[in-house]
């Protein structure tokens, strides 16, 4: 990258690495920013698999060793993006990458260490590291809101909190059902709670949860996340 230039991309070749890379339409015209600007948020916007897919094109393409190469594309570096590649194509806990970016340290850590934990076949170990991160992030977006939590406000509080007083929670179409949904996800968060402190490895409990069930709990907490997430990105 240099500046807003991208590569060896023209407006042409950019919309068509897409349409290639996964079958995503872009149209340089409708974008108002560089080429750089248009690929990051292409990228940010699609599927961890599509990503892994341009991630591979964009390898393919920029070779270590090529004449033209920077100091900078090394093999460690190829290799360190490969690694990427993996776990966006695993079942890992992938979550929308500007979650994670704007996090604070310890709920990057906490996702970090639980799509860790999943790749290697221990979701159990995951159900407290993710309740950690989806608790953190909870109430920091409370806190960004100017939304007062008591001290020490549990996962169930944070979300009560979000859903009462955050704004981007006010829902206007089929309110109805979409309460209902959200209802069920509050009672969920207050089983999850109950699961992490009594049926996780967080402490020293005899009866732990089994890997389906552990799997379930971190689909339903990366859910949680991700809904949270968009909402507070549409405000």
């Amino acid at each position: 990258m240099s500046g807003g230039y991208l590569g060896k991309f023209s407006y042409r070749t950019h919309q068509e690495f897409w349409l290639e890379a996964a079958d995503i339409h872009i149209d340089t015209n409708d974008f108002d920013g560089t080429t750089r600007a248009h690929f990051e948020a292409t990228f940010l916007d699609a599927h961890p698999k599509d990503q892994a897919s341009a991630i591979r094109l964009v390898l393919g393409e920029y070779l270590v060793g090529d004449l033209d190469a920077p100091a900078t594309r090394t093999v460690e570096l190829r290799d360190s993006i490969e690694g990427w590649v993996l776990r966006l194509e695993s079942s890992g806990v992938v979550v929308d990458a500007r979650l994670a970016q704007n996090s604070s340290e310890s709920v990057r850590l906490a996702l970090a260490d639980a799509d860790k934990s999943v790749q290697e076949g221990e979701p159990l170990k995951a159900v407290d590291r993710l309740h950690t991160a989806l608790h953190g992030y909870l109430k920091s977006v409370c806190s960004d809101a100017g939304i007062e939590l008591k001290d020490r406000a549990s996962l169930t509080d944070a979300f009560k909190a979000l859903r009462s007083d955050h704004r981007a929670f006010k829902v206007a179409e089929h309110e109805k059902e979409v309460k209902r949904v959200i209802q069920g996800m509050a009672t969920i968060v207050d089983s999850l709670n109950t699961l992490r402190n009594r049926a996780t490895v967080a402490h020293p409990n005899e009866q732990l949860l089994e890997k389906s069930e552990a799997m379930l709990a971190v689909n339903a907490m990366r859910t949680l996340l991700e809904y949270v997430h968009s909402k507070n990105q549409s405000t």
